[in-house]
């Protein structure tokens, strides 16, 4: 048995770099061709296909092409859901492709929404893993829930079928990437179902495979991203990736052979220039051969007041003809540098990562921690990412309007803060 397992696709990221927005949907429509092309059984997408529960229809018309590609080649694909795909109303473009009978979703814990009291029941019985009726495996997963809510619904006994057997996940397992990332909120190994052959992780993205028999587990594999989503993981990966397990059985005994495969569409040179020397000089000094290449001007260091101008040096890298520029600003001082985002090619995320991040370190951020006895900077984040929403076609402004508070308030009610109106508006008062 040979199968594909890839996730972390984002389709939809890099809204503001078309270019590399264009390598997200250009990667997954390689991956699909070369499951066809390798005639694999089966794949497994674990989480996040997009970037956002709603992508633009031409994005959304590539990633129905590229999958149904599998499905001509009577290639299954059994995915769940990330904490990207569905909106904080369970609404995803996922659903449609379920409904299409595009994909399954061997999520079974979906229809549970945000309650748990029901779970043990649900998945104390075998007849809830999805059968591949071509290989007999065994396939379940518990999608990525927003503010990881998923990992209340882990821990919960799951009988092991006897056939090879693949738990789906979207989450960070602390054991294999807790000291890699201390401040993401995970699960512990112990509370994953024991027994299966391969469990196919996702969320994290990094590439990882760890082999967890000799604790009672299979093998647990991180794929990575199917293109990396911003700058640090250009930089650290500069590629995507999949994986291809082929599977051998002794004895009753099931074994998994993992490949890594890199999604190499364009290579990745970063240029890095101190603001206090002569930028043009250290770009000339580490130039080679950047034609269609990513290339990312990394900039450090103290300006002392002065400013710098972006679009000078990135003009001076067009000339060598690089797929795209995108900047990768360093600048201890950078409140005083004045950038033409646009022009330097920094994304949209990246700008809101460094705003966020300046906030953090306000005395007004600190104080309203103190003052309502939450981060939030947490709420920002989660706000962001879904109240970035386009009125629908045929949708009035008043519909429009009571949607976007609809999700305001349903995001507030989940942080649990019954008196957060009420702390605002004291606070506001106090302003006064």
């Amino acid at each position: 048995m040979r199968f594909i397992h890839f996730a972390d696709s984002h389709i939809g990221s890099w809204d503001s770099v078309p270019k590399l927005q264009e390598l997200g949907i250009a990667s997954l429509e390689k991956v699909c061709e070369e499951a066809a092309s390798q005639k694999v059984d089966f794949v497994i997408i674990a989480g996040d296909l997009f970037d956002k529960p709603f992508v633009g229809f031409d994005l959304i018309g590539r990633t129905i092409d590229a999958l149904m590609k599998l499905k001509y080649a009577k290639i299954p694909i059994y995915l769940i859901c990330g904490s990207h795909d569905v909106s904080v109303l369970g609404e995803s473009v996922v659903d449609l492709l379920e409904k299409a009978e595009i994909v399954v979703n061997v999520d079974k814990t979906k229809n549970l929404g945000e309650s748990t009291k029901n779970i043990n029941t649900q998945t104390n019985n075998s007849g809830i893993f999805t059968n591949d009726a071509k290989t007999q495996a065994n396939i379940i997963g518990i999608g990525g829930k927003r503010r990881g809510l998923d990992k209340f619904l882990f821990g919960n006994s799951i009988e092991h079928p006897n056939s090879y057997a693949i738990f789906v996940f979207h989450n960070l397992v602390s054991e294999i990437l807790g000291q890699e990332f201390p401040f993401i909120e995970g699960i512990t190994l112990n509370q994953l179902p024991q027994k299966f052959d391969y469990y196919a992780a996702s969320h994290i993205h990094i590439r990882k495979i760890v082999d967890f028999n000799s604790r009672g587990y299979g093998v647990v594999v991180y794929p990575g991203p199917l293109f990396p989503t911003n700058i640090d993981e250009l930089r650290k990966l500069e590629s995507g990736s999949y994986v291809i397990v082929s599977t051998s059985e002794n004895k009753g005994k099931f074994a998994s052979q993992v490949e890594v495969c890199e999604i190499k569409l364009k290579g990745v040179f970063e240029i890095k220039a101190k603001v206090e020397l002569d930028i043009n000089a250290q770009i000339n000094n580490q130039t080679k051969d950047l034609k269609d290449k990513i290339v990312i001007l990394t900039l450090k260091g103290k300006t002392n007041g002065k400013q710098i101008e972006i679009k000078e040096y990135v003009r001076a890298l067009e000339s060598f003809e690089p797929y795209c520029i995108l900047i990768n600003n360093k600048i201890e001082d950078s409140d005083i540098i004045k950038i033409d985002y646009q022009q330097s090619g920094e994304c949209v995320e990246e700008i809101e990562r460094r705003a966020i991040e300046e906030i953090a370190k306000t005395e007004i951020h600190q104080q309203m921690c103190a003052d309502f006895g939450f981060n939030q900077l947490e709420i920002l984040k989660t706000l962001m990412n879904n109240l970035n929403l386009e009125k629908q076609d045929g949708e009035t402004n008043a519909a429009f309007e009571a949607r976007v508070v609809n999700i305001f308030k349903t995001i507030i009610k989940a942080k649990n803060e019954k008196s957060l109106f009420d702390k605002i508006g004291e606070s506001q008062q106090k302003i006064v």
